[in-house]
């Protein structure tokens, strides 16, 4: 998109770059949810705060491309989360699938009419 940012001169582990203002940022907290993602859907949370603001976004979405979800990162990918407001929404969205996929045999058996798995 033609956007980006390059050091001039090394970096130091932990040095600011520079700030964003949080009413500058649009994310899951600014779409009401809880910082730790538990208060329920963020992510349509975040979809209808962004088709209310469209107009005011379009030129920063339009310049965004697909990635993968965090959830689906390696554990050493996951660290460049480390001490950012994502960190503890990706652990408990982790927690959360982790308990889903636990408890797939159990309602698959209980489906099936099954007493256990």
């Amino acid at each position: 998109a033609g956007y980006g940012c390059v050091a001039l001169q090394p970096l130091r582990r932990g040095e600011e770059l520079f700030r964003v203002p949080r009413a500058a940022c649009l994310g899951a907290t600014s779409a009401g949810a809880d910082a730790d993602g538990t208060d329920g859907d963020c992510q349509r949370r975040l979809a209808l705060a962004l088709l209310e603001a469209t107009a005011d976004w379009a030129p920063f979405l339009a310049m965004l491309t697909p990635a993968r979800c965090p959830w689906v990162w390696s554990e050493s990918e996951r660290r460049q989360l480390d001490g950012t407001e994502l960190e503890p929404v990706v652990e408990a969205k982790l927690r959360a699938l982790a308990e889903e996929h636990a408890s797939l045999p159990q309602a698959v058996a209980e489906a099936c009419g099954a007493e256990r798995y």
